[in-house]
C-alpha cells in the first residue's frame, strides 16, 4: 500500500472546474515520514504520481488531474501576412 503526501496549503484547480488538493509526495508505506500540520499522509493507490493526481476535498478521493485533450488549431490564412 502507498501513501499520498496532502499539502492543505496548496489547492489545486483544473479546467474542467474540478479542485481540490495538492499530492506532494507519494511513498511506500513503510517509508512516510512526520509533517508539518499543514500536511498528512492518505493511503492511495500504487498508480499515484504526484501532481498529476490531486485530492478531491468533495469526493474524498484522490483523482487523476483532468487532461485538457480539446486540440488547438490556428485559424486558416491565404499565406499573406497583414499589414
Amino acid at each position: 500500500m502507498k501513501k499520498a503526501l496532502i499539502s492543505t496549503i496548496e489547492p489545486r484547480q483544473h479546467f474542467d472546474g474540478s479542485k481540490g488538493l495538492r499530492v506532494a509526495q507519494v511513498e511506500n508505506e513503510s517509508d512516510i515520514f512526520p509533517v508539518a500540520e499543514d500536511m498528512y499522509w492518505l493511503d492511495c493507490d500504487d498508480n499515484v504520481i504526484a501532481d498529476l493526481w490531486y485530492f478531491d476535498t468533495d469526493k474524498q478521493v484522490i483523482l487523476a488531474v483532468p487532461q485538457n485533450t480539446q486540440k488547438l488549431t490556428q485559424p486558416a490564412t491565404n499565406g499573406l501576412a497583414s499589414v
